[in-house]
């Protein structure tokens, strides 16, 4: 999501939650606590295909892309047998996917427009993250649209990588 549509977002939810007497009816249950099987439950409902691992020390969920067929995932953080604190957004591009590996100040440059962060490791391959907390509470329809929001980036940035070359 671009830095001025973030902007214009939070302060539309400050207004919002001036009256907040409707607001539980518009958005679904608030959930204080999640687990990987939930979440998996809301992404399959909203019409995503969605494959749960649990067999590292995290699990994570893979979310096929089929717009440009890079597939991203949701790595959790902070689990336990009953709940997760986090969960990132992540997908990881290959530079031979490109005539010009992207640099630093390309990425950088992608960093000044986006609230999803971009950065190259140390083989220089660019990666696309976004953090979600689940600590003090969620509701589905927020958490479905933030994923909804990194597929448009995750797209805008394949495509922002393209045009590097």
């Amino acid at each position: 999501m671009k830095r001025t549509t973030l902007a214009a977002a939070l302060f539309g939810a400050s207004l919002s939650g001036l009256n907040l007497s409707g607001a539980g009816a518009q958005t679904g249950s608030f959930f204080l606590t999640t687990t990987p099987e939930r979440l998996t439950r809301f992404l399959k409902a909203a019409g995503y295909t969605v494959t749960l691992d649990r067999s590292g020390e995290q699990p994570f969920l893979k979310l096929e892309n089929i717009d440009d067929g890079t597939d991203f995932y949701l790595d959790f953080l902070s689990c336990n047998a009953s709940s997760c604190d986090a969960v990132f957004a992540n997908v990881l591009y290959d530079p031979k996917d490109f005539k010009q590996a992207p640099t630093l100040a390309s990425v950088n440059a992608w960093n000044q427009d986006y609230s999803t962060q971009a950065y190259l490791d140390d083989e220089n391959k660019p990666h696309l993250i976004s953090t979600y907390s689940f600590v003090g509470g969620f509701t589905s329809a927020n958490f479905v649209a933030w994923v909804k929001d990194f597929y448009g980036d995750l797209d805008a940035y394949h495509q922002f990588l393209d045009k590097a070359k």
